[in-house]
């Protein structure tokens, strides 16, 4: 697949769905997770 950017809604918010686009060049944008407190997961 190739993209500039995943947009996501919370449920895709898992390591390894960022990890794999970020490993393809793609800026991730997925909302952490009501119950996180990781804004650093909106790549």
């Amino acid at each position: 697949m190739k993209a500039e950017y995943l947009l996501a809604d919370r449920g895709y918010d898992a390591n390894y769905i960022i990890d794999h686009a970020q490993e393809l060049g793609m800026s991730v944008i997925i909302p952490p997770k009501k119950e996180q407190n990781h804004p650093e997961k909106i790549r």
